[in-house]
């Protein structure tokens, strides 16, 4: 299973290497960026060996995971451009990147479920993309002077939850799957992709950006209050059969 990722990953690479090879020479921008966005694509991606080994129970990789991995490709390729010369050619172009992944995102839990190959891999996969997306395009707002430094506080905030969860052991319980949380995430992209617009400028992009940032938190509340609540009053074994039903 292992192999047959590893020639997945492969093919990503030099994907995204010629994908950011050819917007270089289209946005005029050096062999850096190419560099850049190949080893974010790269490290990202190596992140997840550990992962895919343990919770990935199938004998193939899944054409859920491919395209997951894809928009891992189309993450990257955006990535690539942070601490870059972004003029307005490359914020149409970066926005129309992004949202191609933001619809790709809609097809690969479906695709997952029916082809009988869901895993819990799979859906940290899927959500771990969707964070670094967020956090590429708070961090390209504050770079364009969309809104100030706070507004990469919307991309931080998926790990700052994860290392809270080293300090208190009740935030590493699953949590039920969510319209919410899916929905507030798709807003969130949207939005923040939105931003990156050269005609969306402050005062109204500080106001996009900070009304999603309210709605994240108020998201990512919500999921505290659960998993204290699950995990303070009904113990961890209880805990985990309640996130199996959902609240």
């Amino acid at each position: 299973m292992l192999r047959n990722a590893g020639w997945h990953f492969v093919v990503a690479a030099l994907l995204c290497g010629a994908v950011a090879a050819s917007l270089g020479i289209a946005l005029g921008v050096g062999a850096a960026y190419v560099a850049k966005a190949v080893a974010v694509f790269v490290l990202g991606t190596l992140l997840f060996v550990p992962a895919l080994h343990r919770d990935h129970p199938f004998t193939t990789f899944g054409p859920a995971n491919r395209i997951t991995m894809g928009r891992g490709v189309l993450t990257a390729v955006i990535a690539g451009f942070l601490g870059s010369r972004v003029d307005s050619a490359t914020a149409f172009t970066l926005v129309g990147i992004g949202l191609a992944s933001l619809i790709l995102d809609g097809f690969d839990g479906r695709l997952a479920r029916r082809s009988g190959m869901a895993s819990s891999f799979g859906a940290r996969y899927d959500m771990e993309t969707d964070a670094f997306l967020i956090l590429v395009c708070s961090l390209l707002a504050w770079q364009l002077d969309k809104a100030g430094p706070w507004v990469v506080l919307s991309g931080l905030l998926r790990y700052l939850f994860i290392a809270a969860g080293w300090v208190f052991p009740w935030m590493k319980g699953a949590l039920p799957l969510s319209r919410r949380r899916q929905t507030v995430c798709v807003i969130q992209i949207a939005v923040m992709l939105a931003v990156l617009l050269p005609f969306v400028t402050s005062p109204l992009s500080d106001l996009l950006s900070a009304a999603t940032l309210c709605l994240l938190c108020y998201s990512f509340l919500v999921d505290v209050l659960w998993l204290h609540n699950a995990g303070t009053s009904a113990g961890p074994e209880s805990a985990a059969r309640q996130a199996a039903k959902g609240p």
